[in-house]
């Protein structure tokens, strides 16, 4: 009984892991996404400023659904939880490069 409760606990706490890296990770990887898009499409002056931000924004949001359903289907945690960090932190740094 008591190995039953410790495997229900250790369950619920790699969904609790996941759900917390979908929030945080999906939100960071959509910020630098959108970040990095739209500084890249003004610096090629491929488009005005406001419009850059539109876009780069609405196929950030493209990516939401994307991040949820590979941090739910990874089948390991470091796949679930790891992965969408390193993105993250990838696309920081893009960022960064991009900064004028």
């Amino acid at each position: 009984m008591a190995y039953r409760a410790g495997r229900e606990r250790q369950g619920a706490a790699r969904i609790a892991a996941r759900i917390v890296t979908a929030i945080v990770a999906g939100y960071a990887i959509l910020y630098f996404v959108s970040d990095a898009l739209g500084l890249a499409l003004v610096s090629a002056q491929w488009t005005t400023r406001a419009d850059a931000v539109l876009i780069a924004t609405n196929l950030a949001f493209l990516l939401a659904p994307a991040v949820v359903i590979w941090v739910f289907a990874a089948g390991s945690m470091w796949r679930a939880v790891g992965l969408p960090f390193v993105v993250a932190a990838l696309l920081m740094a893009l960022a960064g490069v991009l900064q004028p």
